[in-house]
């Protein structure tokens, strides 16, 4: 029986499959260790980002850690709180603004008089803008605190709950405290304080006091450091707008700032009567110091000296004519 040999046909269809076999292995092997490469240069980066982000983290969690003791006292610059018997003043909540938050915080149009007074120059408009409670509805980085503070993105809100100052028992170096909590350690630019409601009596009738804003601002640089109590002295001033038409509170700048660094108030409790003591003694002290710059007083008292100088004198002339007859007599 004759075998069939094979042909050149059949060993080239052979060949042809083994390479295709071969390429396809080749294929198969390239693409498996490219796909482990890939694979072993993400886990790499994922596992540095990963480091990165828990070194981030823990950073961030450190410094939100550090908190100091932040106390607001209110004070009263003497100026037309001597027309008053008394002035109560509610507040509302206080905004304390991050250094870095400034930009942002002046968008509220704050401008620094020659004086030291914080003024609003879009008025009305400010108080439009923000809520009535006056939040800005920034998105808020933790709920509120208990001590009554709530942190949001660049600030914070500290919770007055309706504290009542009586402006006439904080005249110059006193003050009064109306919050006691604490902040995250770190620089703080400026502080926003909203007026809830104000009641003045002047001789005896209840007189229009008010802040044009509905909130009165200073920009006063401080630091917070953690352990390390500070005490922030927000001074207020009243401020006569006509005869009859009534009262603006006004913050002062340069009478505001940390107390012991910047200014030095002595903190008193609400009803002291040593207060209105005081009180009466710089309304006394400045009534004094009128009399005493009054020029007409002290020239109509030099004016009857020399009267009595002058009539002495006369007086003197008289008497030697008398003696000057009687000689030639």
């Amino acid at each position: 029986m004759t075998s069939k040999q094979p042909t050149r046909d059949d060993s080239s269809t052979t060949d042809r499959q083994t390479d295709a076999v071969e390429r396809r292995t080749v294929i198969a092997a390239a693409g498996g260790a490219g796909t482990t490469l890939l694979a072993g240069c993400m886990s790499d980066g994922e596992q540095e980002e990963g480091e990165e982000g828990e070194e981030a983290t823990g950073t961030t969690d450190s410094s939100n850690s550090d908190t100091g003791s932040f106390r607001l006292l209110i004070s009263d610059m003497p100026a037309d709180i001597g027309d008053f018997e008394r002035l109560d003043v509610s507040f509302d909540q206080a905004r304390i603004f991050d250094g870095g938050a400034e930009e942002e915080s002046d968008a509220d149009g704050e401008e620094d008089t020659e004086d030291g007074e914080a003024t609003d120059s879009d008025g009305n408009d400010d108080e439009t803008e923000g809520s009535d409670d006056g939040d800005t509805g920034g998105e808020s980085d933790a709920g509120a605190d208990t001590d009554g503070s709530e942190r949001r993105k660049g600030f914070y809100i500290l919770d007055l709950d309706g504290a009542t100052v009586d402006l006439t028992e904080v005249v110059g170096d006193k003050a009064i405290g109306v919050f006691d909590g604490e902040l995250s350690a770190g620089s703080y630019e400026k502080i926003e304080l909203f007026v809830e409601e104000t009641d003045g009596i002047v001789d005896g009738e209840e007189v229009d006091v008010t802040v044009p804003s509905g909130k009165l601002q200073i920009t006063s640089s401080f630091e917070i450091r953690a352990d390390e109590p500070v005490e922030f002295v927000f001074d207020i001033n009243v401020v006569k707008r006509g005869p009859n038409n009534g009262y603006n509170l006004t913050p002062v700048i340069a009478k505001s700032g940390v107390n012991g660094e910047d200014v030095s108030v002595e903190e008193i409790e609400p009803g002291d009567p040593d207060a209105d003591d005081e009180s009466d003694k710089d309304t006394d002290d400045a009534a004094d110091g009128s009399d005493d710059t009054d020029t007409d007083d002290g020239s109509a008292t030099d004016d009857d000296d020399t009267d009595t100088d002058n009539e002495n004198d006369t007086h003197g002339s008289d008497d030697e004519r008398h003696d000057s007859e009687d000689d030639d007599s």
